[in-house]
């Protein structure tokens, strides 16, 4: 977990992991943390990591699925395509001329971009239009509108090897005329 007594040092640190390069004067101020400015009680420790874990798991996840729209959209304009005409996730991966035996990936991110869409659209819960487009993508479904969208670590991998699939797809078979 790291020693929690430095995390304004660390934060500090990791400012020249990416070294910027202004294209702007931002308004807000640049300044250095002092191990001051972040207080965590031992006793908050576990809660705040609990949380942290949950809300890096639904980042990386809108994330993944946001490169992949982005990617996707690079591969159309690549092959004389219009990404404009297929403005979501959804409409771009389901136009992707995809092998039989890979259509598990084309699935995969249509159910990636529907947790997408309950994270970003409905505070991470499964709402009527989310059960609704993930009920034929899935088996088993046992969420109702209201639950917290349930996923892990394992979920992510898996989404990141379905993206790969449907992205060396698309590179091999294109885009469905």
């Amino acid at each position: 977990m790291g020693n929690i007594n430095r995390i304004g040092s660390s934060i500090t640190e990791s400012f020249g992991w990416f070294p910027r390069k202004d294209q702007f004067d931002s308004s807000v101020q640049h300044r250095p943390y002092k191990e001051d400015d972040f207080r965590l009680d031992d006793g908050d420790v576990q809660g705040v990591v609990s949380n942290l874990k949950s809300n890096l798991l639904s980042l990386l996840l809108v994330d993944l699925a946001a490169l992949t729209d982005e990617l996707l959209s690079s591969i159309m304009v690549a092959k004389g395509k219009n990404p404009e005409a297929l403005p979501y996730l959804s409409n771009k991966t389901k136009a992707v001329a995809c092998a039989p035996e890979h259509e598990w990936a084309r699935r995969g991110v249509l159910e990636l971009n529907v947790i997408r869409n309950c994270f970003v659209h409905n505070d991470g819960k499964w709402g009527a239009r989310g059960l609704k487009d993930i009920a034929p993508l899935v088996t088993n479904l046992t969420a109702k509108a209201g639950d917290s969208v349930e996923v892990n670590y394992e979920d992510l991998f898996r989404y990141k090897r379905a993206v790969r699939t449907l992205l060396n797809q698309v590179e091999a078979n294109g885009f469905a005329p």
